[in-house]
């Protein structure tokens, strides 16, 4: 395990989480541009909102792929493309990546479920993974950085399937999440197999509990192995620690668990999970009326 307190991790950080207050919002480059160029699958979503500036102020190219172009957070930079694409469709997902086989795919999509609705099965992440890495191949690219759960490490332990049925007396502390879940993390479980034995360069990351604070620079690593369970972590920091990955080869070809000493504590104003999944329900009535007008 490796403890990341380093300053230039925190100042990354800190710079993240400070762009990604104002809205709208332009990245700062610190000078000279990189040779780097990132893939963000998935741009619309919270963590893209981190990835993007700071992989800008670090001086990297960035192409945002997004369903919805217009909604990413950061619209103008020299160094940002924008492209829309859908990981459903493997035809957009490799004009997107035309001509970038030299980007690293950084893939942060997921679905936008009801955080109390029950998944029992769920086909999203693998197919969407699938997708990118037969785009990936059909135009040069050799590394890819996915993005799954901690809650992954957990689901052996329950074994729960499909077709399990709901045990009694089940709460968020004795395992009704991974329950209620189930399909999206046996999903990202697949889609993590998908990834390694699809002969390219590959990291698997497994965050924790991901809350929208300010940086702490307080990210520790778990490599191949199960990281400590219901721990906390912020959107600066795990975005600062994705481009860490990309940047070098360190974590190449493992299943990393991105963790911190924070244990997750219910009680707490900022974790209550009955706030936390209003506040997504809310956010995904906006997406589909958006999404179903654009249909119209």
């Amino acid at each position: 395990m490796r403890d990341h307190t380093n300053r230039r991790r925190a100042l990354l950080s800190a710079l993240g989480a400070v762009l990604g207050t104002s809205a709208p919002a332009v990245a700062h480059g610190p000078g000279e541009a990189s040779d780097l160029t990132i893939a963000v699958v998935g741009a619309t979503s919270r963590t893209a909102d981190e990835l993007i500036p700071q992989a800008l102020w670090r001086g990297h190219k960035v192409i945002a792929i997004a369903r919805r172009p217009h909604a990413v957070r950061f619209q103008s930079h020299p160094r940002l493309r924008l492209v829309e694409a859908d990981v459903e469709n493997v035809a957009s997902v490799t004009a997107a990546l035309k001509g970038e086989g030299d980007a690293i795919v950084v893939s942060v999509f997921g679905a936008r479920e009801d955080p109390q609705a029950e998944v029992p099965q769920s086909t999203l992440m693998t197919n969407g993974v699938r997708n990118i890495l037969q785009a990936m191949r059909t135009n040069g690219n050799r590394k890819i950085i996915t993005v799954s759960s901690a809650s992954v490490q957990e689901m052996p332990k329950f074994g729960y399937t499909a077709n399990t049925p709901r045990p009694e007396n089940l709460t968020i502390r004795t395992g009704l999440w991974y329950y209620l879940k189930r399909g999206l993390y046996n999903d990202m479980a697949e889609m993590e197999r998908v990834a390694r034995d699809s002969g390219l360069t590959y990291i698997n990351l497994r965050p924790g509990l991901i809350l929208t604070e300010p940086a702490r620079g307080n990210i520790k690593t778990a490599s191949n192995v199960d990281a400590p369970g219901q721990r906390v972590i912020t959107y600066a920091d795990f975005a600062a620690f994705i481009l860490d990955a990309a940047e070098s080869s360190t974590y190449d070809n493992a299943t990393v668990g991105v963790y911190s000493d924070r244990p997750i504590e219910f009680n707490d104003q900022g974790l209550n999970p009955e706030a936390m999944m209003a506040r997504q329900r809310e956010i995904n009535r906006k997406i589909r009326e958006e999404v179903a007008g654009r249909k119209r």
